[in-house]
């Protein structure tokens, strides 16, 4: 399935002082007007949805519940500081207003996340912590709404109702977060090392491609005599890598030779 992602902003219109005869300081003022508003952007149009991931199956525990839920995490990318009062955030556009946003300050650079365990719990708040067996305050971020494994459309609007950015993703995959190239802001990238609360990682692609299954030359089971394993990658120059104690292997398991 393939999705098509279009990016929205707001087209200002801005009306300039007519003159019938420009003196030089008119001229001076018009010119420094019209500089001013081709460097100015609005704030807004720099708080992005930057990262996302669906299936939350091993990478990271929510701080409050302690459970692996599916998270959205925003990012503002201007050199100010943005208060987020009135701004909402939404898996669906028609319902613009879904979940506010608490009102805090993102500071110029700070990334945000927030649990998207249909919580919907803000800091401060209290709830019943199941693995805890005690209500206990949050600390974290928790939306009224969760992310489908099969795709979505996440939103993001200002306090005027405004779309400031949407991120809109497919079919996902355990683990494998998706999100802003860490070098392109205008393309979106899969990340198989997600970073909730830090810059998305440099290795990413914008594909997803899972590797194959490695091929056993024996079948599971247990054997009277020592018996000789092969495996065999479904790719060429492909590493097989294994652990012992039955953990999923990482980049710095052994290497199977």
């Amino acid at each position: 399935m393939k999705c098509f992602h279009l990016k929205v902003f707001e087209v200002h219109t801005f009306h300039f002082p007519k003159f019938n005869v420009m003196s030089n300081t008119k001229l001076n003022f018009l010119h420094i007007l019209i500089l001013i508003m081709l460097t100015a952007q609005p704030v807004y149009a720099q708080l992005r949805i930057n990262e996302v991931l669906a299936i939350n199956s091993t990478s990271l525990p929510d701080p409050d519940f302690g459970e692996f839920s599916d998270f959205v995490e925003l990012h503002n990318a201007s050199a100010v500081s943005v208060s987020l009062n009135g701004y909402c955030l939404t898996d669906d556009v028609a319902d613009p207003k879904k979940w506010p946003l608490p009102n805090l300050v993102l500071a110029a650079g700070q990334f945000l996340v927030v649990w998207a365990d249909d919580q919907d719990k803000q800091p401060g708040d209290t709830a019943y912590v199941v693995y805890k067996n005690m209500v206990a305050t949050m600390s974290g971020l928790h939306a009224n709404f969760r992310l489908s494994a099969d795709g979505e459309h996440l939103a993001l609007f200002n306090p005027q109702g405004v779309l400031v950015d949407d991120l809109v993703f497919c079919t996902q995959t355990d683990d494998i977060s998706y999100g802003t190239s860490a070098f392109n802001p205008t393309a979106l990238h899969y990340f198989a090392e997600p970073t909730p609360g830090a810059p998305n990682s440099a290795f990413s692609s914008p594909t997803m491609e899972q590797p194959g299954e490695p091929l056993f030359s024996l079948s599971a089971g247990f054997y009277a005599v020592p018996q000789q394993l092969q495996l065999s990658a479904q790719e060429p120059d492909a590493v097989v890598r294994f652990t012992f104690d039955g953990a999923t292997p990482t980049e710095t398991s052994p290497a199977f030779t």
